[in-house]
């Protein structure tokens, strides 16, 4: 049914990172940790938001999203999706950034954390958003 993979998707509200530089560090984190837990993913943010979808072994997804919830730069994190899924969405990146996307930056950079959650925004509708300005970039690992 299916190979192990579990997803999950939150939005959480920027809780410090103003210098683009320090995304550029949480990234590099991000991409070392993940790859050592097995651990794919994508991720997009705003000056207020971060949206991210985090896929794996479910123990090993659920060690990554537990040092997310104690991390100060995220705030206010809503769970949009917590499933098994039947494959990765995105095998190739230890984390990407879907911000590098002018198109998903344009979109998202829209996007306030109130917006979100009072749309009741979806883990399918971020997932979609990832995958689809992911898909249309090279692989960063």
């Amino acid at each position: 049914m299916t190979d192990g993979i579990f997803r999950l998707a939150y939005i959480s509200r920027n809780g410090g990172l103003n210098d683009p530089s320090e995304l550029n560090d949480l990234l590099a984190s991000a991409r070392r940790n993940n790859a050592t837990m097995d651990v794919t993913g994508a991720l997009l943010f705003s000056r207020d938001c971060f949206a991210q979808v985090l896929e794996g072994p479910m123990v090993n997804v659920s060690q990554v999203f537990e040092l997310i919830q104690l991390d100060e730069r995220h705030s206010e994190i809503v769970v949009l999706m917590a499933e098994q899924a039947a494959g990765r969405r995105f095998p190739d990146w230890a984390m990407a950034y879907a911000g590098e996307d002018a198109a998903a930056r344009e979109r998202f950079s829209a996007m306030s954390f109130e917006a979100l959650r009072e749309r009741a925004v979806s883990g399918g509708e971020i997932l979609a958003m990832l995958d689809g300005a992911v898909h249309r970039a090279p692989p960063v690992t």
